[in-house]
């Protein structure tokens, strides 16, 4: 069976025209891709460096690169991706306070921690509810601590579902917003990286 109809058997919206971009980006055949590229085409979406603008392809997965190319609204790029796959929330005055950055990359005592540049706060409202976190700044890689705090963000609002981040290839993220079966029925499609 091809990565597309497994996608498709799975409930994902892969049209004629998220593959018809799926395959100008990527000059490709599509039926060649697996599971794990196809999502990320799905996910990655399009963005417009000229207007600095976002646009998804799929409500149903998001995807992006760790290594952030807009150091100063990755956060926000982040929530606008996460609101595009949860139907059950609206993120409204998302605010990235960079004051506690510093220019200059330091190391921690424990190893196991990448460099970090100082700290960095995010705040927002979601469905009316005031939410906010002070992470570490890495410089322009993502701290995965946004993760588990939009776990308990999206716990708080009674979301029916959780989102799951699958490691792809590379240095790729792709989140879904699923039940925990439906994210046990994806997992062992995603390719090893």
């Amino acid at each position: 069976m091809s990565a597309i109809e497994q996608l498709r058997q799975l409930g994902f919206d892969l049209t004629d025209t998220v593959l018809a971009s799926i395959i100008r980006e990527l000059n490709c055949d599509v039926n060649t891709l697996s599971v794990t590229d196809l999502l990320l085409g799905l996910g990655l979406g399009d963005y417009d460096y000229d207007t600095d603008q976002w646009t998804p392809r799929s409500s149903q997965v998001y995807a992006f690169d760790a290594e952030i190319f807009n150091v100063e609204k990755m956060y926000t790029l982040f929530l606008h991706g996460v609101q595009t796959i949860v139907p059950d929330i609206k993120i409204t005055d998302i605010c990235e306070d960079l004051s506690g950055m510093t220019d200059e990359m330091t190391f921690d005592q424990d190893s196991t921690s990448p460099p970090c540049d100082g700290k960095r706060s995010v705040s927002f409202v979601c469905n009316g509810h005031a939410y906010s976190i002070e992470l570490d700044s890495y410089g322009d890689w993502f701290n995965n601590a946004m993760f588990d705090f939009m776990d308990h963000v999206l716990e708080k609002e009674n979301c029916p579902f959780k989102l799951y981040e699958f490691p792809a290839q590379m240095q790729f993220v792709i989140m879904i917003y699923c039940s925990e079966t439906q994210q046990e029925e994806i997992a062992p499609l995603i390719d090893e990286f």
